[in-house]
This record gives structure tokens, C-alpha cells and sequence, in this order.
């Protein structure tokens, strides 16, 4: 049942971030610490193996640091 939860939780919380991004060009931060503090509880409730917290989490941290890099020279925005 909390399997269902969550696959029905996120695409809407996604959905949500897409379509805030797209009519204000913004994403509110409360919204993405969600997500993120989600994946954690239930990374833990569903048992998944520190192993694959840690490699999910390493991979997030690679994303962060390719779109800074990116930012940087002006190649893709970062809001207004």
C-alpha cells in the first residue's frame, strides 16, 4: 500500500515542480527538500541497502556539480 503511495506522491510532486517551473520560473525550495527528504524515509522503509543510498546519493551530487559547471559559464540559467 505505501509502494502505491508513493508512486502516485511523486509524479504529482514532479508534476507540480514542472508546472511551477513553467508558469513562474520558479521552484520552490520546500518543494525540492521534500523530494529529496522522501527519497531518504523511503530509501529506509522499503530497506534498501546503504550501498544504494550511498550510490544514489553520490550520483545526485555528480548531477549538482555538472549542472554548477554548467551554470557557470551562462550555458543554462539558474532562475532570475
Amino acid at each position: 500500500m505505501l509502494q502505491h503511495f508513493a508512486l502516485i506522491i511523486f509524479p504529482a510532486l514532479m508534476s507540480f515542480a514542472a508546472a511551477s517551473d513553467f508558469l513562474t520560473m520558479k521552484i520552490p525550495n520546500l518543494l525540492s527538500l521534500v523530494l529529496v527528504l522522501g527519497y531518504f524515509v523511503f530509501a529506509a522503509w522499503f530497506g534498501y541497502s546503504w550501498e544504494s543510498v550511498a550510490l544514489h546519493a553520490l550520483a545526485a551530487f555528480l548531477v549538482l556539480v555538472l549542472a554548477l559547471l554548467a551554470y557557470l559559464p551562462g550555458w543554462i540559467g539558474g532562475g532570475m
